[in-house]
């Protein structure tokens, strides 16, 4: 008779420091996201109903190479109509789930502040065109 993996008794091998599997290789260098550049979001846990933004997932490479970021990826997320009832720091210490609906373009590096503000000018516009063609809210409210 023989036994097979889901009748053992013996718990599966352990994976330590010492015994590494070659056949699970560990990743190497920095992490990287399954998706990144500049998406057309909603934003779920601030209200009662998802608000609209725009959201860059990614190191954020626009203007200065020496940032404090250090090539860490963040998600930085921009809702597009915030609620007067959160206030202005209304969302501090509430957890947030972000849905990423749309990819407008990859992250861009800018020349300056001036093309930075107009670059996320236009991602805002973007995001809320895409997001009213596409997305309707419970209740059928159009974004």
């Amino acid at each position: 008779m023989r036994a097979s993996a889901t009748s053992s008794t013996r718990p599966p091998p352990r994976l330590t420091a010492a015994r590494r599997d070659p056949a699970w290789p560990l990743p190497r260098g920095p992490w990287k996201p399954a998706a990144s550049g500049i998406f057309a979001v909603l934003v779920h846990g601030l209200s009662n109903a998802p608000l609209p933004g725009v959201a860059n997932l990614g190191v954020r490479p626009s203007l200065d190479p020496n940032d404090v970021n250090r090539g860490r990826v963040l998600l930085e997320t921009h809702c597009l109509d915030w609620p007067e009832e959160l206030g202005p720091e209304g969302a501090y210490g509430k957890i947030i789930r972000v849905e990423l609906l749309h990819k407008l373009h990859d992250e861009l590096k800018y020349d300056g502040l001036y093309a930075l503000t107009q670059g996320i000018q236009k991602d805002r516009d973007d995001a809320r065109a895409w997001l009213a063609a596409h997305i309707s809210l419970p209740g059928g409210t159009r974004i």
